[in-house]
């Protein structure tokens, strides 16, 4: 479960450092806080900083929401041993890793510069691919399949049963108790 808050926490960050930046695109923000003398400016406004003409920053702003979305409905009771949460967020990190890798390539080399925002951005999302694959770890155990398409019930049990609090079982309603019957006076 530490995983999953690590995902949510780095995503809603990295979510409100992208949304500042999109912001900053369409001109409803000041000028960039940029600590380095306008290398943010100079990635944002490149040609690595829009992907099929959507602005890359708004990509981020949605792309870490989902996440957000996604962790926080993990980290409720019923889906802490389900599979489908860390599945759906690796099917949103990992693709976000390598997109990543792609745009630091563009700042540092093609560039020549860099953006602390983005760095922001790149450390989170770093943090994320470690913390959902601790995470899918977590939930496959140690002798556990690593085969998502393996029944349930053919893999170890991910989480101890203790560590779930279940409310305990509810004890069955008794009839009223009728008083014993008394007997008439009389001859026995």
């Amino acid at each position: 479960m530490k995983a999953r808050m690590t995902i949510a926490l780095a995503s809603l960050i990295s979510g409100l450092v992208a949304l500042y930046l999109h912001l900053w695109k369409l001109g409803l923000v000041g000028q960039l806080a940029c600590a380095n003398g306008g290398g943010c400016e100079t990635v944002q406004t490149s040609a690595a900083g829009s992907f099929l003409g959507v602005d890359v920053a708004l990509i981020g702003a949605l792309g870490y929401a989902a996440i957000v979305v996604l962790s926080l409905i993990s980290l409720q009771p019923r889906f802490v041993r389900a599979r489908w949460p860390a599945l759906a967020m690796m099917a949103l990190i990992y693709p976000a890793l390598l997109f990543t890798i792609r745009l630091k390539y563009a700042e540092f080399v093609t560039l020549r510069s860099f953006c602390p925002w983005c760095a922001v951005n790149a450390i989170a999302i770093v943090i994320c691919a470690i913390a959902v694959t601790v995470d899918w770890f977590r939930l496959q155990g140690a002798t556990g399949s690593m085969d998502p398409s393996q029944p349930r019930s053919e893999q170890s049990d991910p989480v101890p049963s203790a560590a779930i609090r279940t409310p305990p079982p509810a004890r069955p309603a008794r009839a009223p108790s009728a008083p014993p019957a008394r007997r008439p006076p009389g001859p026995s």
